[in-house]
């Protein structure tokens, strides 16, 4: 008492140094303490009187201001003293005279004690109306009543509130000023743009998206008074009406199925972060808590933020202060992993949780908190923070959700193509629009863009391009007139040869579609932007321009002068390929320009009508094609025939042609290249990683807080092929980027494209075929054994890749042929060849080989075969023999322990039976597995684990098996399936299982490369069981099995599953022999690399060559899997203690008989 005196004291004699009184209720009593409650949203606003009597005197409730008209709702069923509590609070509160209508929501079953004294409630502040529901026989349950009672005519504004809440007396102050602080939310068209759905009254205290549920201060995530967040608060809300009929709408169409089934909540299985989640899988948002919720509306509303990037506005004030709490009181959301507790009826709940329960702003408080909310932040300014709370912007938000409904989009699709119906399809379709608030357009197009902006673009004058070397651009004919109606279409160029082409082909198509003219974009040797190379300058322009008319070059195009509204920064499948605006920020002087990211996970031409046939814009600029088109569809997902076949077979054969000087230069090459034999061999070397290098460029240096945004992937996860680590959320443990591998490779993604659900079917399709895509070297020995002897072999090669010296010498001693590149050649002839002819030249040269060796996932290979017989269809060559780089077959296995480990069944309730790891006896073999680690943190398909076990007791056998770093987190835990047959006691056991998805635990956050720890656990244990039962094991193994049974190229017929053989039968060869002829090699004139290739060729024999060099770094452990010296000493020397017993003991016998007088026996007798 003597210090509040105290502090009373220097409040009053010191205003300009001491903290104004505020307010701490307690149950004991209410202290007056100096509590710094709030922040100050801005120090230089009007100065606000220290102490207010009433809020009635502020602006907000003058008579000339117009209120927002809010309608009153709270459910009631059977907890009494909550829902008394809640009354008690909303009667207190100050609502300045204005009128407040209260419904009163009966649910269907409560006690009529509830009844009465919710018909016996005197409402002071407007009008009440009490709604039975038992009078209609139905019992809504909380989801019901929120759904259900709450829908009113018109777009009236609600405010609903479950019976454990209680509210602030400044609540309805609250509401009324944030609502008029940010424009009339009576305006559809401005909350639609500022996409608000309504006004929290209580701060969080816990980031209930994640799980575990983890502690999130908004005081510290920013100083502002006020904040946005992508997550609805169901403890104290005001919902704006026009949002919530839109939610409604979207809720009904959201749990149709095939969507979302009722009846799967009431067999959910699983806890803890094992829960399962509910509904389609196809129409989950991504890493969200919310999908295991059952009974829940909030998950769907949820999902609506989510899918429309919306968000409400929290207040932020220290110590999380609310104009609303909740007390959690025991009901049906109140209980873990979705159980329902007994409710308390006449009382209420003494164990308070300080995470969700926060303090309530007082009537004693007002001072303090008009000071701090006079004059709230614009709206702009409020911080924005995601649905994993998470700072972001609001387009960001915004461009996500809708990149999300788009995948819900192609799920349909999906589904259709996969025969599932056209009535299917037509409900994704459905609930893809109201989802994204953005209806499909008619037969003219939308323009999305427009939608997914929160303002409008900047419009700007561009700026003047970077001045490049003129000597490197060619001399540009006038353009024609500009009359000001002709709309471009600007696209990004990659720098690979084969993208670039494929890329246009698209662009070509895109420009055809919506009527645009085509920008033909500059050629990229070097990957770079600072010598771009004019089109026309190396190939033929002139074909080109007689099927798509309407084109010009960019130089041409620069001279307009023109600029977009906002860069398109597409977000395609592939996840690979993050857009840049390299070269738009160097080459055409737009860095100064706002940018918008856009899906194209659906990439047909009736989604680029849907989505840009309605732009008015001029420019179009695109950040890349490269994947962006999949062809020509109608209205029901018809392919439309004519103009496929224009894009597939007509245009392809038009959009390359080389210049009269590169085709003399081609036909001096190939001459000479067939001098031996009158034919010869291209190989294309491929690399696909040193392809797309524009697609996946950085920002403009300098650019980064321009447009902060496209370090993020805001398409992820959209409809992606296969999800990628590094475009996961980095809050989440369970998808943290792999640091081991990352995903950033072209072939690793086709891998994990040919084993996921949404992968496309050329890709399954090659890979099932055994196509490869990885050209190791490994594969190559295999490979080349393929080629004719004799023909010359030209090698195309990608980036600055080449054929190892070694086994180029080797390969050329086998087939009796001359390795040569185009540079060789050159040189050899002494050819002029510009620096810009190079690649055009050399791919050229490759078209015109009697034998193609190509890579079928590679676009230059596709663009290689393409002019290989167009040429062949023209008549002006026979067709080119045609091969593939085929895989290897292989199996990788990485032995955890080989040795024999008896563990002793010790009695425990828990069953442990024994532990390899740190500070223990048993050490694990090997502890770092990261090779045999995928893009996604899992072991590379097909992954099993093998091992051995012996059992003395049948009721007692291994039970579970826990290959984790930190218990039960991190690595796989799985139970031992019993053997074929059953278990049999004193017998050894070869166990393999199968490793699927939902093993793992947190498996890109688990540190593969030090993986070592392995607990066992025995089954049945009781703490009574007698001793003296044991359990053995050995040869514990982790397999991937990456084997690929082509037929006709080497399999024989036979399955693979026939060819399977143990790891502990598998001799594997040491990397060293890659790189070294195979024994007795100089001896042989014809069989060495042959030999190789036969031998890496069979996988029942050995791993694959190249797949072992990058995989195994431990040949001393198998050595000592497949001869242990130990164990063959004591073979040897058991063995030799047996024999001279044997020996010993029948020289005795003769030695015997000749003392007993008998005859010398024989020695065959002997």
């Amino acid at each position: 008492i003597a210090l509040v005196v105290v502090l009373n004291i220097l409040a009053s004699t010191q205003p300009g140094d001491g903290e104004p009184l505020s307010t701490l209720t307690t149950p004991e009593s209410t202290l007056h303490v100096p509590l710094p409650l709030l922040r100050s949203a801005d120090k230089t606003q009007p100065v606000v009187p220290e102490f207010i009597s009433t809020i009635c005197e502020m602006s907000v409730f003058n008579s000339d201001v117009k209120r927002t008209k809010i309608v009153l709702f709270v459910f009631a069923w059977r907890r009494m003293a909550s829902l008394m509590r809640l009354l008690r609070a909303l009667e207190d509160a100050e609502y300045c005279g204005d009128k407040v209508p209260l419904r009163i929501i009966v649910d269907g079953g409560a006690l009529e004690s509830v009844k009465e004294a919710m018909h016996a409630f005197k409402w002071t502040h407007g009008s009440k109306d009490v709604f039975m529901y038992d009078r209609a026989g139905v019992s809504l349950g909380i989801r019901g009543m929120w759904i259900n009672a709450t829908e009113l005519p018109g777009e009236q504004h609600i405010l609903p509130l479950e019976d454990d809440i209680e509210v602030s007396p400044l609540y309805y102050w609250w509401v009324q000023h944030t609502a008029h602080a940010y424009g009339s939310i009576d305006d559809k068209t401005l909350m639609a743009k500022r996409r608000l759905v309504g006004i929290s009254l209580y701060t969080p205290r816990l980031n209930e998206i994640r799980y575990p549920q983890v502690k999130w201060l908004p005081q510290k995530a920013t100083d502002a008074v006020a904040f946005r967040l992508q997550v609805p608060c169901s403890w104290g809300a005001l919902f704006i009406g026009s949002m919530w009929k839109e939610f409604i709408k979207f809720y009904h169409m959201r749990v149709r199925p095939p969507f979302f089934n009722f009846s799967q909540e009431a067999t959910q299985r699983g806890v803890g972060k094992a829960r399962e989640p509910l509904g389609n899988p196809h129409v989950r948002i991504p890493s969200s808590r919310s999908n295991v919720w059952p009974r829940s509306w909030k998950r769907f509303m949820i999902d609506f933020m989510y899918g429309r990037g919306l968000v409400m506005v929290y207040p932020n004030m220290l110590n999380q202060r609310s104009f609303s709490t909740t007390y959690m009181e025991r009901g049906g959301h109140s209980g873990k992993d979705g159980k329902v507790e007994s409710l308390q009826v006449n009382s209420l709940r003494s164990d308070i949780d300080p995470l969700k329960t926060v303090p309530l702003v007082q009537m004693q408080d007002i001072s303090k908190v008009l000071k701090a909310f006079a004059h709230l932040p614009p709206y702009e300014e409020l911080p924005v923070f995601n649905l994993q709370h998470e700072p972001r912007t609001l387009d960001a938000l915004v461009q996500q959700g809708f990149a999300f409904t788009e995948k819900v989009r192609w799920w349909g699709s999906r589904l259709y193509e996969l025969k599932h119906g056209l009535h299917v399809r037509a409900k994704y379709f459905k609930l893809a629009d109201i989802w994204s608030g953005l209806p499909s357009p008619k037969q003219e197009g939308g323009c999305a863009m427009l939608h997914l902006l929160s303002a409008p673009p900047r419009v700007v004058a561009p700026l003047p391009p970077v001045e490049l070397d003129s000597s490197k651009r060619p001399a540009v004919a006038p353009s024609e007139v500009d009359d000001g109606s002709r709309q471009f279409l600007v696209y990004q160029p990659p720098s690979g040869l084969g993208e670039w082409f494929v890329s246009l082909r698209n662009a070509a198509a895109l420009a055809r579609v919506l009527k645009r003219t085509l920008v033909i974009p500059h050629l990229l040797w070097d990957g770079g932007v600072t010598s771009p190379v004019a089109f026309s300058s190396i190939f033929d322009l002139a074909p080109l321009r007689r099927l798509v008319a309407d084109s010009l070059e960019m130089d041409e195009f620069l001279k307009l002068r023109l600029a977009p509204m906002s860069l398109v920064l597409l977000h395609v499948k592939d996840p690979r390929l993050v857009p840049s605006r390299l070269y738009f920020d160097a080459v055409a002087g737009w860095s100064n320009l706002s940018a918008t990211h856009m899906p194209a996970q659906n990439c047909y031409s009736i989604d680029v009508t849907r989505l840009y046939g309605g732009c008015s814009d001029r420019v179009l600029a695109l950040s890349h094609l490269y994947a962006a088109f999949e062809g020509f569809q109608t209205t029901y997902g018809v392919t439309d025939e004519e103009t496929t076949w224009w894009f597939r077979e007509i245009l392809p054969d038009l959009l390359i042609h080389d210049l009269p000087a590169v085709k003399r230069k081609v036909a001096e090459t190939t001459r000479r290249l067939r001098l031996e034999t009158g034919n010869f061999t291209c190989v294309h070397l491929s690399a696909p990683d040193s392809a797309v290098i524009n697609s996946r460029a950085p920002l403009t240096p300098g650019s980064e807080s321009a447009v902060p945004e496209t370090q993020i992937d805001v398409a992820q996860p959209a409809a992606r092929s296969v999800p990628f680590a590094s475009n996961a959320l980095p809050s989440l443990p369970d998808t943290l980027p792999n640091t081991l591998r990352q995903p950033s490779t072209v072939c690793d993604g086709y891998d994990a494209e040919a084993s996921a659900e949404g992968g496309r079917h050329w890709v399954k399709q090659m890979t099932a075929q055994g196509l490869a895509c990885h050209v190791t070297e490994g594969v190559i020995a295999s490979n080349l054994a393929r080629l004719p002897p004799k023909d010359t072999v030209f090698v195309l090669a990608d980036g600055q890749r080449a054929l190892p010296e070694e086994l180029m010498e080797r390969a050329s001693a086998t087939l009796n042929a001359e390795f040569v590149h185009i540079g060789d050649v050159v040189a050899l002839l002494g050819l002029d060849v510009r620096t810009v002819e190079w690649p055009a030249l050399e791919q050229a040269v490759c078209v015109e080989a009697n034998t193609l060796l190509l890579n079928a996932f590679s676009p230059l290979s596709a663009l290689v075969q393409r002019r290989a017989r167009s040429l062949a269809k023209n008549g002006l060559r026979r067709p080119a023999r045609l091969l593939s780089w085929m895989r290897v077959d292989s199996d990788a296995c990485m032995p955890l322990f080989t040795r024999t480990a008896r563990f002793d069944i010790q009695p425990n309730r828990f069953g442990i039976l024994g532990q390899f790891g740190p500070e223990r006896k048993l050490q694990l073999q090997t502890v770092n597995v990261s090779s045999l680690i995928g893009w996604d943190g899992k072991v590379i398909p097909n992954a099993t684990v093998e091992l051995e076990v012996y059992v003395s007791n049948a009721s007692h056998v291994l039970h579970i098996f826990e290959y984790t770093k930190e218990n039960n987190l991190k690595g796989l835990q799985f139970q031992i399936p019993p053997p074929a047959g059953g278990w049999r006691i004193h017998t050894w056991h070869a166990i393999v299982v199968h490793i699927p998805d939902s093993i793992y635990s947190f498996p890109m956050s688990t540190p593969w490369d030090e993986m070592d720890r392995l607990e066992l656990y025995y089954k049945n244990p009781r703490p009574s069981q007698p001793k003296g039962d044991y359990i053995r094991i050995r040869n514990v193994f982790l397999r991937s099995t990456r084997s690929y049974h082509a037929r006709g190229h080497g399999g024989g017929g036979q399955d693979f599953n026939e060819r399977y053989r143990p790891c502990r039968e598998i001799s594997l060869m040491p990397a060293s022999q890659l790189n070294k002829p195979q024994q007795g090699a100089k001896r042989r004139t014809g069989g060495g690399l042959r030999e190789l290739a036969g031998a890496a060729s069979s996988a029942s024999d050995i791993v694959a060559a190249a797949e072992v060099v990058t995989t195994f770094d431990v040949a001393g452990s198998y050595e000592e899997a497949s001869a242990p010296p130990k164990n063959l000493i004591i073979l040897l020397l058991v063995s030799s203690a047996m024999c001279g017993f044997f020996v010993g003991g029948a020289w005795r016998l003769v030695r015997a008989a000749d003392r007993g007088g008998a005859r010398a026996t024989s020695s065959n007798e002997i």
